[in-house]
Formats: C-alpha cells, structure tokens, sequence
C-alpha cells in the first residue's frame, strides 16, 4: 500500500502528527471535488473508512526525484494526478493508517482548507467520542476519572441516529471497562437507593450474622449440581 499521499500544497504544520479521519466520496473528475464545502449529517455518498497520520511532508524538485518515488506514493505516470511540470508536488509522509472494520456515516462537516472539513459537533464533543469509540478509543471518564454515565433514554425513543450513538457508547464501555453505568428518564432512583442501604447495613453486621446467610456454611449433600459456594 501507498506510505506517501500525494497533493498540489504542503500539509499544514498544526495537522502533522495528529489523527485525521478518511473520508471516502463517489468518484468525480481529476482535479475537481466531489464533496460540496457543507455536508450534512449522515450524507449518502461520504462515509468514515478510518484515521491517518501525517509525519512530515517533502516537496518533490523534479520529474525524477517523483518517479523514484512511485514505489511509495503509487501515482503511475498516465494519472491525470501524475507529474507535471508546471505544478509543485508534495508528498504528505505516513505515519499511520487505522481502518474501520465496518465505515460508518460522516457527521455534519464544513470545508476548512482545501481537502480538510471540520466537523461539526454542537453536543459538547460528545458524537466525537463516538466516533472515536469505533477506532478503539477507550470511553472519555467524568473528571476524577470515575466511570461515565449512560442515558438509555435516546435508545429507547430517539432517532436511528441517537440509538446508534448509545449502542457505540455501550459497546466502548463493555470493551475498555467491562461495566456499565446507566440511566433513564424516570430511573427509579428511589429502588437503587434502598437497594444500596440493604447492602451496607449487610456490611455491618457482625461476621456471626454474615455466616448465617453464607452458602459456606451449607454441607453439600448430593451429586446433582449445585452452584459455587457449596462444600
């Protein structure tokens, strides 16, 4: 595969060494986009195929120089993107390619500098992080570094959109964490409450009461099956 990613300017320096997402268009005509300067949310023809990182970039002085290069950049000499004399050419160096096991939909994004779109996220970062969690980004932890909190409220009566940010929040936790915290409009916070008080007055009771509702204390008496616990 190609290390060198070819274009008409330099990288800019504030990208080099940052991840950038891949976004994958329908193919349009050399030299003119495919993608409008808007995009909206979830656009047919534009997915998320993964991230790359840039290490540096070098300009090529001439023909030669860019055609010892092809093993790298992959640019064959017939390519309307092939070398041309009356253009400068960089090459944008690779540091890193992730690719999605499964692309997912763009998120809104508008033109920032050429080939660059930035996204568009008015939630406070939070559909970042979910696209984040598709390239193996652990889930982002509330200050202090306790675990997050899950509402499952937009799973159950939200857009397609909003499930699916839930289901990928879920789905980062179980990886990283390997539990979860959750929420919904109208949690019975009252039965969680109770539940937790029945837990610590258990805690304080004397080891001689705690024994009396232990299975260790229980002599097994058959062959069937029985839980753990049992002698």
């Amino acid at each position: 595969y190609k290390t060198v990613e070819t274009r008409l300017y330099p990288l800019p320096p504030e990208l080099i060494g940052r991840e950038i997402f891949i976004v994958e268009s329908a193919e349009g005509k050399a030299g003119v986009s495919a993608v409008g300067d808007e995009v909206s949310a979830g656009s047919p023809d534009l997915r998320i195929v993964g991230t790359a990182v840039f290490s540096g970039f070098v300009r090529y002085p001439d023909r030669a120089t860019w055609e010892a290069d092809e093993y790298r950049h992959r640019v064959p000499s017939s390519s309307p993107y092939g070398w041309s004399d009356s253009k400068t050419i960089y090459g944008w160096e690779l540091q890193n390619i992730r690719p999605l096991a499964k692309p997912i939909p763009v998120p809104r994004m508008r033109r920032a500098f050429r080939s660059f779109f930035a996204l568009d996220m008015a939630d406070g970062g939070a559909n970042l992080e979910t696209l984040k969690s598709h390239l193996g980004a652990p889930p982002q932890t509330n200050q202090g570094g306790s675990i997050p909190t899950i509402n499952l409220s937009p799973f159950m009566h939200g857009t397609e959109e909003e499930q699916r940010q839930v289901v990928d929040a879920i789905a980062a936790q179980c990886e990283y964490i390997g539990f979860l915290r959750v929420t919904w409009d109208d949690f019975p916070t009252e039965i969680v409450a109770a539940a937790q008080d029945a837990a610590r007055r258990m805690f304080e009771c004397s080891p001689e009461e705690k024994q009396q509702w232990s299975k260790s204390g229980i002599k097994k008496v058959t062959d069937s099956y029985t839980s753990t616990g049992y002698r």
